[in-house]
C-alpha cells in the first residue's frame, strides 16, 4: 500500500490525501494513517503551507512543484513579501517587523531562517529558497560590511564556504497581518531561543523597552501547543515578576513560559516552586 502511495506522488507529484483515496478507492482515514507512518518512516515530505486543511505531501526533489501549487493560494501581502525577498535574497531578522516576521514564518516552503555567526554572536537571518550558498556569501559578507561601515570598533571577518556550512542551520520553517504596519523592533534574544525551539510569534508586545516583553507563540510541529510567552531582559528577577506572568498567562488560558537573562530572587524562586508546572522559567 505504501509502495502504491509513492508511486502515485513519483506519477502525479504532491498530493493531498483525498487525491490518493480518489486514486486508490481508499477511505481517507486510512490513508492518512498510513502517510503519517510513511513520514515517521522519512519516506515522503509535507509542506508547511496547507492547501485548504491539508499540507502537499511529496517526496525529495519536487519542492519546485511544491511551490508551484502553493502559490495559487497565496494572499496578496504574501506575494509581495516573496517579491521582496526574491529581490534582497538574505535579509537579517531584526531588519524585520513584528508583523513581517510573522508573515514569513508562514512561508517556509519559500524562505528560510538561518543562524549566522557574526564576531562570536549568532545572528538570525532568512533566505529566498533560490539563492544559492556563494550568494549567501557574498550577501553576508557584504552585510557585515556594511554593519562594519557604522562601527569601527567590530573586526571585519568574511565568511567562507567551510564556515558557512557549520554556522548556517537551516530548518523546516502562521497566519498574518495583512499589510507592513510600522512597530518597534523586539529583543533578538527572544527571536533566536524562537527560531531553535520551532516557535512561531502569533503576538508581540513590547511592555518596557529593551527590558520586557509579552508574546503568544505557537509551536509550528504537528499540532502545536499556543505558549504565552514573558521575556524578561533584566539582571534580577523577583516574585512580582513572575506573578504578573503567571497572571497574563491565566488570563489567556495558555501555559506560562518566562525567559530571564538574569538571576532570580529567592522569593521568585519560592514562588516557582509553588506554582509548579503551572510556569517554565528558561534562562537564555
Amino acid at each position: 500500500m505504501k509502495q502504491k502511495i509513492l508511486e502515485l506522488i513519483q506519477k502525479i507529484g504532491p498530493i493531498v490525501p483525498t487525491d490518493v483515496s480518489k486514486e486508490m478507492g481508499i477511505d481517507s482515514y486510512v490513508v492518512s494513517a498510513l502517510i503519517s507512518e510513511m513520514i515517521k518512516d522519512g519516506l515522503i515530505l509535507y509542506s508547511h503551507k496547507k492547501m485548504t486543511t491539508s499540507p502537499l505531501y511529496y517526496i525529495k526533489g519536487q519542492e519546485d512543484l511544491v511551490r508551484k501549487r502553493l502559490i495559487s493560494i497565496l494572499k496578496i501581502p504574501e506575494i509581495n513579501i516573496l517579491e521582496y525577498f526574491k529581490t534582497n535574497k538574505l535579509i537579517s531578522r531584526e531588519n524585520l517587523e513584528p508583523q513581517q516576521r510573522y508573515m514569513v514564518d508562514e512561508l517556509k516552503d519559500f524562505i528560510a531562517p538561518m543562524i549566522l555567526k557574526i564576531n562570536g554572536e549568532d545572528k538570525a537571518f532568512y533566505k529566498h529558497y533560490s539563492i544559492s550558498e556563494n550568494e549567501v556569501i557574498e550577501k553576508f559578507n557584504k552585510w557585515k560590511q556594511g554593519q562594519n561601515t557604522h562601527s569601527q570598533k567590530e573586526e571585519i571577518n568574511e565568511i567562507t564556504h567551510e564556515e558557512l556550512k557549520e554556522e548556517l542551520i537551516e530548518e523546516n520553517i502562521k497566519e498574518e497581518s495583512d499589510n507592513f504596519k510600522k512597530h518597534e523592533k523586539v529583543d533578538s534574544g527572544s527571536d533566536k531561543f524562537f527560531i531553535k525551539n520551532n516557535l512561531d510569534i502569533v503576538e508581540s508586545i513590547i511592555v518596557k523597552k529593551s527590558v520586557e516583553y509579552d508574546f503568544v507563540v505557537k509551536q509550528n510541529i504537528g499540532v502545536g501547543q499556543t505558549f504565552f510567552v514573558k521575556y524578561l531582559k533584566k539582571t534580577s528577577i523577583n516574585d512580582s515578576d513572575i506573578s504578573k506572568a503567571y497572571t497574563a498567562a491565566q488570563s489567556k488560558k495558555m501555559p506560562c513560559m518566562i525567559l530571564i537573562t538574569g538571576k532570580l530572587s529567592k522569593k521568585a524562586q519560592d514562588l516557582i516552586i509553588n506554582l509548579g508546572y503551572l510556569v517554565n522559567v528558561i534562562k537564555i
